[in-house]
């Protein structure tokens, strides 16, 4: 079953969008890889029923290029990438 899930903008200059839908509340699990697979940002957190949005800031990472996103819950898997400028 394939959950929608959208990033953007992406690519991203100052700020990122995740947004994402969950038919129950759910633990979820955000990873966010650097091209080397070190893990740059880990969070736990609770969805809400409906739509779920979180902000990457790019504060949060050292270097601009390519990331991968991986999402994780009790409903959905989801992996992709994102581009920093």
């Amino acid at each position: 079953n394939r959950h929608p899930v959208s990033i953007f903008p992406n690519p991203f200059i100052s700020k990122c969008f995740i947004e994402f839908e969950t038919i129950h509340s759910n633990d979820i699990i955000l990873r966010v890889f650097d091209p080397y697979g070190n893990i740059v940002i880990n969070y736990k957190l609770r969805s809400m029923n409906g739509l779920n949005r979180i902000v990457l800031e790019r504060s949060q990472f050292q270097s601009n290029g390519i990331f991968i996103i991986n999402i994780e819950s009790n409903e959905f898997n989801y992996s992709n990438s994102f581009l920093i400028y």
